[in-house]
């Protein structure tokens, strides 16, 4: 009894290392451009299941030429395949903007040729071999005005189906057109209430033609969206009309998609609104659901397996674009909401918004948007419950280039591939095709405790309190995350206190003046990623809260040697006790391998001579960076192609490694540069194989 009496007096330090979580890094970023003074720009994007990556959009081959269709298919690895253009008769310009691949990794391709010929363009049809050999292509008419091509798929036998609009009069016309695998046109038909167009085309499990599109653009009509159902011999099943027309909103669905029992999953604009609107295999409508916040407009929708619905785009205030979040819902198959998720970076408004979104075989979900306020694109994964796994951002080639999200795919792995449109050159040339791949990486979560305490916290002054941290992490291993939970502080009025985490000369505020007149912190969880902010929660705080600043700051850095909660009381006639506290690192695999060497801060930027080298096929690359800042590491071959990226991040000073494996690449002479801030160096390597 007596031992158990003295042992309460003391402090209990304790460390845990609890569980393996899913990260992810950043393995590759390619860019394609056709040349530094003309546009690149990237329609759409497919990943194949063993993540062959293929982009179609546009392009200028040199400055006396009309825009392009370009098609490019990169492996896994991020090595171009190949590339091919298609130039329109007479160079009248063309473009694609649908692009689909069958299990025999043939390529097929969706667009218009003809685009400066007066209005009269043609819908453009392409078939590749998975090779890349163009085997056909067809330019289809059926008016002499506009004719256009939007989606594309094909079925089990290489029957190809098109979708799109042609322009009659005044009015647009939903057109579909089936043709062989030869490339010969089988057939056509046409759909014509009022003014139609049409925008996704998929097939049922039964084999049967689904297409989505909008209707009645210059009509007070009730319905805005159709979807319309056709056997195979294009042969007509049904059609339904869908959604209010409502106001101030364009006339258009943004996305369409069939789920595994053939029902059919529309999202679009209704009345500045999200709809979402399920359609039975008969045509029969399901259900329909709304989301409402202020402005709201929906880009993107998606099922799983089980059935589930997954719809993401923008939700903010009108007119504030700073203001708007990255918004993704998830409903059950009879439509009812599971979970909404707002993401936007963090408590400072940047402006996001959704753009489109994908599902793993676990039903994991994707999210690729735009950074509004820093023209960069978003990629977030949320788990099938709505928990936020991860977020990242790609910054182009410099911080003020402009990037633009297009695509996400993912294949049966778990990586992760993005697209979108990125400036060549800080804004003073044209867009690049950029496409990224992420892969997962085990990560460990490890938590260091202080508990038993009874450290006062008096008017006016500050309290503090000590972990000591000594981890020796696997070799390569860096800190993705760090977490401060207070569990707990008991104090009658939480609004005098000030709460700092300190760490090898960082101070981060992390709670400041919130709560007033409540009492106690108990069980406060204070994560970056949390979906509320300390500031609008209430006393006592229960759960987790995005702190008053970042702990973000904390990423990378080393974490052994002292961390110090500093509590400061502002305010007299009250006085609290700090109970308990604990650190939580989530300590995972160093993206493309670099390795935080030193955390001392450095006299300037330096980029070090690679070794070895010659090598074969590793070699490393050590920089230092003085102060904390987004750093770029690049590998370029001798064409000046940027062909692997191996630092894409914010750094805190220290000096760093990287290693390059250059197994994928054949021998010869390659660069590698670094940019940070307006500092940039080049340097040659040399692989040997």
């Amino acid at each position: 009894m007596k031992t158990f009496n003295t042992f309460l007096l003391f402090a209990i330090f304790a460390f845990t290392n609890i569980q393996i979580q899913s990260q992810v890094t950043q393995q590759w970023a390619q860019r394609f451009t056709s040349d530094s003074v003309r546009n690149d720009g990237v329609n759409d994007m497919f990943v194949d299941a063993q993540g062959n990556v293929y982009v179609t959009g546009s392009q200028r081959q040199t400055t006396n030429t009309n825009i392009q269709s370009v098609t490019v298919k990169y492996n896994s690895q991020g090595v171009q395949q190949w590339i091919q253009n298609y130039i329109a008769p007479n160079d009248n310009g063309a473009l694609t903007r649908a692009i689909h691949v069958d299990a025999a990794g043939n390529v097929y391709v969706t667009g218009e040729s003809d685009i400066v010929s007066g209005g009269a363009n043609k819908m453009l049809v392409i078939k590749y071999d998975a090779g890349g050999t163009q085997l056909w292509s067809y330019r289809f008419s059926y008016s002499s005005a506009y004719n256009g091509g939007y989606d594309i798929v094909s079925d089990l036998t290489g029957n190809v189906y098109v979708t799109g609009e042609y322009l009659s009069g005044t009015q647009n016309n939903i057109s579909i057109v089936k043709f062989s695998s030869s490339g010969a046109l089988i057939g056509q038909t046409f759909y014509n209430y009022d003014s139609e167009g049409g925008r996704r085309i998929a097939l049922d499990g039964a084999g049967k033609i689904i297409v989505g599109g909008y209707c009645n653009i210059n009509q007070p009509d009730s319905a805005r969206f159709v979807v319309l159902k056709y056997e195979q011999n294009l042969d007509f099943v049904w059609a339904s009309r869908c959604g209010s027309r409502g106001t101030g909103s364009p006339a258009s669905p943004f996305d369409m998609t069939v789920d595994i029992n053939s029902n059919v999953l529309l999202t679009g604009i209704n009345n500045i609104d999200y709809a979402v609107f399920k359609i039975n295999p008969d045509g029969t409508l399901a259900w329909n659901k709304f989301y409402n916040y202020a402005s709201d407009i929906p880009r993107a929708i998606v099922t799983d397996n089980s059935g589930n619905v997954y719809v993401t785009g923008e939700s903010g205030a009108a007119g504030l674009p700073l203001s708007y979040s990255i918004t993704t819902i998830k409903y059950d198959g009879a439509g009812n909401q599971q979970w909404i998720r707002n993401y936007n970076g963090g408590s400072v408004p940047d402006g996001y918004a959704g753009y489109d979104i994908a599902v793993d075989n676990n039903n994991g979900v994707y999210v690729i948007g735009n950074v509004y306020g820093s023209s960069n694109i978003a990629t977030v994964k949320y788990n099938t419950n709505g928990s936020l796994q991860w977020a990242r951002i790609y910054n182009g080639l410099s911080s003020n280039s402009t990037d633009l999200a297009i695509s996400v795919g993912v294949d049966q792995y778990g990586n992760v591939y993005t697209t979108g449109n990125s400036n060549s050159n800080n804004n003073t040339t044209g867009n690049d095709i950029a496409i990224i791949k992420y892969v997962p990486a085990a990560v460990f979560t490890n938590e260091f405790t202080k508990s038993g305490l009874t450290k006062t916290i008096v008017d006016l002054q500050s309290a503090y309190d000590t972990i000591s941290v000594d981890y020796t992490a696997p070799a390569n291993y860096y800190v993705y995350d760090v977490n401060l939970k207070i569990d707990t502080v008991l104090h009658p009025n939480d609004g005098d206190l000030e709460f700092y985490l300190v760490h090898n000369g960082i101070t981060d505020t992390v709670i400041y003046q919130v709560g007033g007149s409540g009492d106690n912190f108990i069980n406060t969880v204070l994560n970056d990623s949390a979906s509320s902010t300390i500031s609008g929660g209430t006393a006592p705080f229960t759960g987790s809260f995005k702190p008053s600043k970042v702990l973000s700051t904390f990423n990378n850095s080393n974490i052994n040697g002292t961390w110090i909660l500093k509590i400061y009381d502002r305010a007299s006639g009250s006085t609290g006790t700090l109970k308990a506290w604990s650190l939580n690192f989530v300590i995972g695999l160093n993206p493309l391998g670099i390795q935080t060497v030193n955390s001392e801060v450095p006299g300037s930027f330096s980029l070090s001579q690679n070794y070895p080298n010659p090598f074969n096929p590793t070699t490393n690359i050590r920089f230092t960076v003085p102060q904390t800042g987004f750093v770029k590491l690049s590998v370029f071959d001798m064409l000046g192609r940027e062909v692997e990226t191996l630092v894409n991040e914010n750094l805190n000073a220290g000096t760093y490694n990287a290693d390059w494996n250059a197994s994928n690449y054949s021998s010869g002479v390659y660069f590698y540069k670094i940019q940070a801030g307006n500092f940039s160096e080049i340097k040659k390597m040399i692989l040997i194989k």
